[in-house]
């Protein structure tokens, strides 16, 4: 009977205790959460500020396209080779390549011009490819604030990219798809315009938007 006692109060701490680990952890993960929707805040006044600068500018004129190379404005001169074809505005010693927007999710972010697992605790990044090249992949980390929520797009939802130099490119989702961790080949495989991707909670799989 003492032994039963002993055991049962045993199982009543370890109840306690995994439950207080899981509210830490889920405290920790909002918290986290919370820092990177801050920091993805600040970067994207200031980058926003930069892009309205290069407009007002004349160096280019925002254009849409279905995500191949937007039609290039009279006002701009063609690019040459040497142009890089994916502008970047540097915020903190850190380059990004423009803006990307879910309209239907309410949520936009900077998009750094290369993805780091530092970086992602900021901002999305560039994985390969560029928007005026028709074959952008872009990594987000799974954050509420950031790709946490694209779980949530449907088909047909619309996607926008803004580029640095104010280019708008306007896609819509075509297909959802969970790809398996290395399967680096598939993820820029296919001839989709703009492919934005985000680990599923635990890291198990990738919730990879095709979007055209």
């Amino acid at each position: 009977m003492r032994g039963g006692k002993k055991l049962g109060t045993a199982l009543v701490f370890t109840g306690l205790f995994l439950l207080c680990a899981a509210g830490g952890l889920l405290f920790f993960n909002q918290a986290e959460s919370q820092r990177a929707q801050d920091a993805s805040a600040q970067v994207l006044e200031l980058l926003a500020g930069e892009i309205r600068s290069n407009q007002r500018s004349g160096t280019v004129q925002p254009t849409e396209g279905g995500g191949a190379e937007p039609t290039a404005p009279t006002a701009a001169p063609t690019p040459t080779e040497e142009e890089d074809p994916c502008p970047t505005v540097q915020i903190d010693g850190v380059d990004y390549i423009g803006v990307i927007s879910f309209p239907t999710l309410s949520i936009e972010l900077p998009v750094m011009a290369q993805w780091s697992p530092e970086g992602l605790q900021i901002a999305p990044g560039r994985y390969t490819g560029t928007a005026s090249g028709g074959d952008l992949v872009i990594a987000g980390h799974n954050y509420d604030s950031h790709f946490g929520q694209i779980e949530d797009l449907n088909l047909n939802d619309p996607v926008l990219f803004t580029d640095a130099n104010g280019k708008v490119y306007s896609y819509s989702v075509l297909d959802i798809e969970i790809l398996p961790p290395d399967a680096i080949d598939d993820m820029i495989a296919g001839d989709y315009p703009l492919t934005v991707f985000t680990c599923t909670y635990g890291g198990r799989t990738r919730l990879t938007i095709r979007c055209g």
